[in-house]
């Protein structure tokens, strides 16, 4: 599989995941969707998350992470440089977030 199509299958996993755990529309969910902002997500739906994630896609999540509370190893550099402008009690999630940490360790 090619990195394009992985990360269209990886989308779409999470866009699935997302979906059933928060009960949104799918259209609503996009790559720049803030999962608190835009889908309405609590920390309760976050721990769900990061379950579903590691279930589906066999992957170890720390959630720390996961959630930009931690390492952003798995971020490409626009996205860092983005967060690092941002105060830390503003940095929100989003889609795109998740779809760049399943990439990362599934590489791994």
């Amino acid at each position: 599989m090619k990195k394009g199509e992985e990360k269209v299958d990886v989308f779409e996993g999470v866009r699935e995941i997302l979906r059933e755990i928060l009960d949104v529309p799918q259209e609503k969910i996009t790559e720049e969707s803030s999962l608190e902002k835009d889908l309405g997500a609590e920390s309760i739906d976050l721990m769900e998350i990061a379950a579903a994630l590691n279930s589906r896609f066999k992957i170890p999540v720390n959630e720390e992470d996961l959630f930009l509370r931690g390492s952003s190893l798995h971020l490409p550099p626009e996205r860092v440089k983005e967060l690092k402008a941002s105060p830390p009690d503003v940095r929100t999630v989003k889609v795109k977030d998740l779809v760049s940490y399943v990439t990362y360790h599934r590489q791994r």
